[in-house]
């Protein structure tokens, strides 16, 4: 899935459920960035699991089940970034494209 499928994709399900219960756009942003900090926070805390599994033991069907719950977090974290963007009227080619000019004074250029 692209990026714009996934961004049309969340504006729908923003337009069709009720999501939230807030009505003012800077409440919903509020609201779409504390629940997009608690899944980081799962998936810190999925990660911490994965790697003990990984560092402890031979991978295995845990660790891959770890790995399959890391996915699914960063699908939250990302859902929830996406929909603040949408509430915030935010371009993501534009996101990335500042964020590629801002490391590159930083870093220089990569060729």
């Amino acid at each position: 899935m692209t990026f714009e499928a996934f961004n049309k994709h969340v504006r729908k399900q923003l337009n069709q459920t009720n999501c939230t219960l807030a009505t003012h756009p800077l409440q919903r942003m509020q609201e779409e960035l504390l629940y997009a900090a608690g899944e980081f926070g799962e998936l810190i805390n999925t990660f911490k699991h994965y790697k003990r599994a990984i560092e402890t033991s031979v991978p295995g069907p845990e660790a891959q089940n770890l790995y399959g719950d890391m996915n699914k977090e960063m699908g939250d974290v990302l859902w929830y970034l996406t929909a603040f963007m949408n509430t915030a009227y935010m371009n993501m080619s534009g996101i990335l494209e500042d964020n590629k000019k801002k490391l590159e004074a930083r870093h220089g250029k990569v060729e």
